[in-house]
C-alpha cells in the first residue's frame, strides 16, 4: 500500500535536505532533522518487521484504517519540510542559511503521531486472525464443477501434457507445475488431467485439495480434506485429535501409488508442510501444483531435507491466453449454452467483444454472464463492443475478489511499483528503462533486504530448470539491480505481463524484461487502488477539486485536456502533488501545462510538442526528472533545476535535420552535479573546463562530438553510452570516439550506430579500444571488415552482441575456440555475410540465444556445440533456407522461424 512508499518518501526528503551540497542548514536545525530522521527509520523499520503480519490482516478495516493515518501523516510532514525549505530557497537573500525550527511542531506531532499509531497497530495485529470460513465439501464441489464444465482451446498442449504424465505416471515419481494469471483456467486445466482415465488408471489414491492464501488458518480442514479422500469410509471418530492428523495421512499414503494436486498454493512455507504429509519411500507418486506465482516450481526443486521422495523429474507449465478463436467459442458457449450458435448479425460485434477480453477466460465468462441476462439486439452488442455500455467495468468490478488477492499478497515496497503502472494508458507497452529512471526520481523505492533476496536466487539456481542464474556480487546495492528484480517478480507474481524480454542478462535466466504492460483486469483494478490509495490520479474531465486535492501524482492519458480551463484550475489546486505524467498518443501541439505545481519532481512532458523551450519549468527546483520534446537549444539557465538527475529531451518525428547550434547543449551542464541520466538526440556536450559528473551514469543519443578525450575523462563513472552518428562529406575520421572509451573503467553497454549508413563504404578499418569492463555492445552502420571483431570477440565480460544494418561487412567471418567466451546472446541484422565459420567446437559456450534477421545472403553457420546440446533457442527472420540447415544440425534446440510479413496486421 501507499503507506510504505509514504514512510520511504519522507525518509529520502529528509536525507536529501541533510546531505545537499547546495543548502545551508543551520546547526540547531540540523538536529531537528536528524531527529526527524532517526524518528522516521525507526518507524520504517517497525513497518518490515511486522511485513508478513500486516500483509495477512489485509482484510482488516482497523489496519487498513491505521496505514491510511500513516500515508497521511507522512504527507504532511513532507509537504512541510520541502514547503518551508521552498520557501527560503525561493527569498531575496544572497545567502541561505535554512531554518526548520518553524516545522520543529510538526515533527514532533509526527513522531507522536507515529507511536500512538505503532502501539494500536501492535494491538491489532496481537489479535488471532480469524479462521476462514468454507464450506465442508468446497473441494467436492470444485471437482464437480471441473467434470461439468468444458475447456475451450489448449487442447494440444492438454494432450501433449496428458501423454507426458502417463508415461510418469507409470514410471515413477513427477513433478508438475501449472502456474498463470487469476483467472486462466489453471484449476480447470488442472481437473481435466486430474480426471482423465489415461492418467487417474496409473494411480490407486486421488488427492485434489484447494490452499488458498490462508492455508494456515484453515490447515486442520486442508488435512481432513485429504483424509476424507484418502479413504472415503474413514470414520472421524477413529481418527484422533487434530493434531494427529498429519501423521494419520503419512501412514495412510504410505506404499500407494498416488496423484495429489495442490491448487492455489501461494508461498513455499505452506507447500513445504503440504509435502511432509508424504511418506519417503513413495516409488509412483505424482505431486501437481497451481499458482499465480511461477517460482512455485522453484520451491519445489529448491528443497532439501523434506520429509518426502525425491521428486527427480519434473516441469512448469506456463498457461497462456486463448486466441481470438478460442476466446470467440468460449463466449457463444457462455452466452448462447452449447450447441447453440451465435445469431449470424451479432457475430461481427461479438467477436470484438470477445477481443476485448484479451484471452482471459474469467473476463470471458463474466462478461458472458451479463450479456446472456441482457438483450441480444445489434444496437446493444454494437454499444457492448465500442465500450460505450458498463459492461466491461460492471465485469471487473465483479472479479475484484479474486484479482485482488494478488495485489493484497504483494510484498509492500512492490504494491508501490504495481500502482505505479496505472500512470500509462492501458494497452501501453512500458518501456523497463523508463520505470527504473522514474521510480528512482519518485523515491518510493529503495533497496532493501538484500539477503533475503539473494538467498531467493541461490535457491532457484538449485533446480534443473534455473541452473543459469547468474548473481552478481553485492548486486542489491544497485538501485536500477533492485528495480530490474522487482518488475522481474511482478512478472513471476503473474500481475505484470511482459511484451519484450531483454537481451541483458538478468540474474534469472528469461526474465529480464525490456517492456512490459497490465492485462485490461489488472490495469482496471490498479488504477482503481492507485487513487483509493492516494498514490496516483488519472486525471479526467469530470473531476472535482475536492477529490483530487490530496493526490500525490497526476497523469493523463489525453493531453487535450490541459487545455479545458476547468481541468487547468483543478490542477493547480493541488498545490502538493509531486508528479505530472502526460503518457497519452503524441499531441503535436503545445497545450498549456500546469506549471503552478511547486513541488513537482517528476515532469514528464515527452508526448507534448514544445516550439520554445518552456521557461516556466526553471522554477520547479525540485525537478529530478524532466522530459520534453522540443527541436530547439536547451538554454544555460537549466542549470536553475539543480536537483535535476534525469534529462530527457526528444526532438520533433517532423525534424530530421537541426542546426548544429540547437545541437549543442549548454555550457552550465556541467555544473549539474546531480545528473544521472542525459539523453538528447543529437545533442552534443561543451567542453567541460574542469568540471566532472562524478553521478553520471548514462549519457545516451548523444554526437560522436560528446566523445571526446576530454568529455569522457570527465564522466568517469558513466555506464550506458549511446552515440549517433552522421556522415557527412566532410566527415573525418567519426569513429574516433574508440580510441577514448579506455578510459570508461565502468562502461557496461555501448551503443554506436550509423544514422545515416551507406552500405558500400567502410567507416572505420582500424582495430576497436573497448574497455574490458563492457557487457553489452550494439553496432549498426559502420562498415568494418570481419577482421576487426578481433577485439570484442577478447572481451572478458561481453554478455550481449547485436550487429545491425552492416555494422560489419564481408562474406566470410571466422571465430575460434578462445573467443566469446562469456557471450550469451548474439543477433546479425541486415548483414551481408555469407558464410560464418567456427574454428572448433567451444567458441560460443555460453551462448542460449542466437537471432538472424534479413540475412539474406548467409548459407553456412557453424555447428555450435551449445545449441546441438539443447541451446535455448534461435530466431530466424526471412532465412528459409538456413532453416532447414539449422533443424537438421541443432536437433534439441528449439528454433523458431518468422517472415517479416507474418508481423504486418
Amino acid at each position: 500500500m501507499a503507506y510504505f512508499a509514504a514512510v520511504i518518501s519522507l525518509k529520502k526528503t529528509i536525507q536529501r535536505l541533510l546531505n545537499s551540497a547546495q543548502l545551508s542548514i543551520l546547526p540547531t536545525s540540523q538536529e531537528i532533522l536528524e531527529f526527524a530522521l532517526n524518528e522516521v527509520r525507526s518507524f520504517q523499520e517497525v513497518l518490515q518487521n511486522n511485513e508478513e503480519v500486516i500483509t495477512k490482516n489485509c482484510d482488516n478495516e482497523r489496519v487498513t484504517s491505521l496505514k491510511g493515518q500513516i500515508t497521511e501523516a507522512a504527507y504532511k510532514l513532507e509537504d512541510a519540510l520541502e514547503s518551508h525549505a521552498l520557501d527560503q530557497y525561493e527569498s531575496p537573500a544572497n545567502e541561505i542559511f535554512l531554518d526548520f525550527e518553524e516545522v520543529k511542531e510538526e515533527i514532533n506531532y509526527f513522531a507522536e503521531t507515529m507511536k500512538k499509531i505503532e502501539k494500536m497497530m501492535m494491538e491489532e495485529l496481537s489479535k488471532p486472525l480469524p479462521e476462514e470460513e468454507e464450506e465442508e465439501d468446497v473441494v467436492q464441489l470444485k471437482i464437480d464443477g471441473g467434470k461439468n464444465s468444458k475447456m475451450v482451446g489448449l487442447s494440444n498442449e492438454f494432450d501433449r501434457l496428458r501423454n507426458s504424465l502417463s508415461k510418469w505416471g507409470a514410471n515413477g515419481n513427477y513433478f508438475l507445475s501449472i502456474f498463470g494469471m487469476a483467472g486462466i483456467g489453471k484449476t480447470t486445466f488442472a481437473l481435466k488431467l486430474f480426471e482423465d482415465p489415461l492418467i487417474s488408471s496409473h494411480f490407486d489414491t486421488h488427492v485434489f485439495v484447494t490452499i488458498g492464501p490462508k492455508y494456515q488458518s484453515k490447515r486442520v480442514k486442508v488435512m481432513r480434506s485429504i483424509l476424507n479422500q484418502i479413504n472415503h469410509d474413514i470414520d472421524e471418530i477413529h481418527v484422533g485429535e487434530d493434531e494427529n492428523l498429519a501423521d494419520y495421512i503419512f501412514r495412510s499414503l504410505k506404499g500407494r501409488r498416488c496423484l495429489i494436486v495442490f491448487d492455489d498454493v501461494w508461498n513455499e512455507p505452506d507447500l513445504s508442510d503440504l509435502l511432509n504429509l508424504l511418506p519417503r519411500d513413495s516409488k509412483r507418486c505424482q505431486v501437481w501444483v497451481t499458482s499465480r506465482l511461477r517460482n512455485a516450481s522453484h520451491w519445489f526443486h529448491g528443497r532439501r531435507g523434506i520429509k518426502c521422495a525425491n521428486f527427480g523429474m519434473g516441469q512448469l507449465y506456463d498457461m497462456h491466453f486463448l486466441n481470438k478463436e478460442e476466446s470467440w467459442d468460449l463466449l457463444c458457449e457462455k452466452v448462447f449454452g452449447e450447441g447453440y450458435l451465435c445469431p449470424f448479425q451479432l457475430e461481427k460485434f461479438g467477436k470484438k467483444i470477445a477481443e476485448h477480453c484479451e484471452g482471459l477466460p474469467l473476463t470471458i465468462i463474466t462478461v458472458a454472464n451479463i450479456l446472456s441476462k441482457k438483450e441480444k439486439t445489434l444496437e446493444y452488442w454494437e454499444k457492448v463492443a465500442k465500450k460505450e455500455t458498463s459492461v466491461f467495468t460492471d465485469a471487473y468490478d465483479q472479479m475484484r475478489d479474486v484479482l485482488i488477492l494478488s495485489y493484497n499478497y504483494l510484498p509492500q515496497y512492490l504494491k508501490s511499483c504495481f500502482l505505479y503502472l496505472g500512470a500509462f494508458p492501458l494497452g501501453c507497452k512500458i518501456p523497463a528503462s523508463k520505470l527504473r529512471n522514474l521510480w528512482h526520481a519518485e523515491q518510493f523505492l529503495e533497496p532493501h533486504n538484500t539477503k533475503r533476496i539473494e538467498e531467493h536466487f541461490k535457491k532457484l539456481r538449485l533446480g534443473k530448470l534455473f541452473s543459469n542464474i547468474v548473481l552478481k556480487p553485492a548486486f542489491t546495492k544497485s538501485f536500477e539491480d533492485f528495480a530490474n528484480l522487482s518488475l522481474a517478480e511482478l512478472v513471476s507474481d503473474s500481475i505484470v505481463l511482459a511484451n519484450q524480454r531483454s537481451s541483458t542478462p538478468c540474474y534469472l535466466k528469461d526474465t529480464g524484461v525490456k517492456t512490459c504492460c497490465l492485462h485490461s483486469v489488472y490495469w482496471h483494478l490498479c488504477v482503481k487502488e492507485a487513487r483509493k490509495e492516494v498514490f496516483l490520479h488519472v486525471i479526467n474531465y469530470y473531476d472535482s477539486t475536492e477529490g483530487i486535492k490530496s493526490q500525490r501524482r497526476l497523469c493523463s492519458y489525453n493531453n487535450v485536456l490541459f487545455g479545458i480551463k476547468e481541468v487547468h484550475s483543478s490542477m493547480e489546486s493541488i498545490s502538493m502533488a509531486r508528479s505530472l505524467l502526460c503518457t497519452g498518443p503524441h499531441h503535436p501541439y503545445p497545450v498549456p501545462i500546469c506549471y503552478r505545481l511547486r513541488l513537482l519532481r517528476v515532469l514528464d512532458a515527452l508526448t507534448i510538442r514544445f516550439y520554445k523551450f518552456p521557461i516556466e519549468v526553471l522554477k520547479l527546483v525540485q525537478l529530478r526528472y524532466l522530459a520534453l520534446t522540443y527541436s530547439g537549444k536547451v538554454p544555460g539557465s537549466i542549470s536553475k533545476l539543480w536537483n535535476l538527475e534525469y534529462l530527457i529531451v526528444h526532438r520533433h518525428l517532423s525534424i530530421n535535420k537541426f542546426s548544429r547550434d540547437s545541437s549543442y547543449l549548454p555550457m552550465e551542464i556541467w555544473n549539474m552535479k546531480e545528473l544521472r541520466h542525459i539523453q538528447v538526440r543529437g545533442g552534443i556536450l561543451p567542453d567541460p573546463c574542469a568540471a566532472v559528473l562524478q553521478n553520471l551514469l548514462t549519457l545516451s543519443d548523444v554526437s560522436v562530438n560528446s566523445c571526446s578525450q576530454e568529455i569522457l575523462e570527465r564522466t568517469p563513472n558513466l555506464k550506458k553510452l549511446g552515440i549517433q552518428i552522421e556522415l557527412t562529406p566532410d566527415a573525418i575520421q567519426p569513429l574516433y570516439c574508440f580510441d577514448h572509451f579506455s578510459h570508461l573503467c565502468s562502461l557496461e553497454s555501448l551503443k554506436c550506430v550509423i544514422v545515416n549508413p551507406k552500405p558500400s563504404s567502410q567507416v572505420v578499418a582500424s582495430c576497436m579500444i573497448l574497455p574490458s569492463c563492457l557487457r553489452k555492445l550494439s553496432l549498426g552502420g559502420l562498415g568494418c571488415p570481419w577482421e576487426c571483431m578481433v577485439t570484442i570477440a577478447k572481451l572478458p565480460l561481453l554478455k550481449v552482441l547485436k550487429l545491425r544494418c552492416y555494422a560489419f561487412q564481408g562474406p566470410v567471418w571466422e571465430t575460434f575456440d578462445d573467443e566469446f567466451f562469456s557471450l550469451q546472446y548474439l543477433l546479425l541484422e541486415d548483414i551481408d555475410l555469407v558464410h560464418w565459420r567456427a574454428d572448433g567446437r567451444d567458441c560460443f559456450r555460453w551462448l542460449n540465444r542466437l537471432i538472424i534477421r534479413h540475412c539474406y545472403k548467409l548459407k553456412e553457420v557453424p555447428s555450435l556445440s551449445v545449441f546441438q546440446r539443447g541451446g535455448d533457442s534461435v530466431e530466424l527472420v526471412d532465412c528459409p533456407s538456413l532453416a532447414v540447415q539449422l533443424a537438421e544440425e541443432f536437433q534439441y534446440c528449439k528454433i523458431n522461424v518468422h517472415s517479416s510479413l507474418d508481423d504486418e496486421e
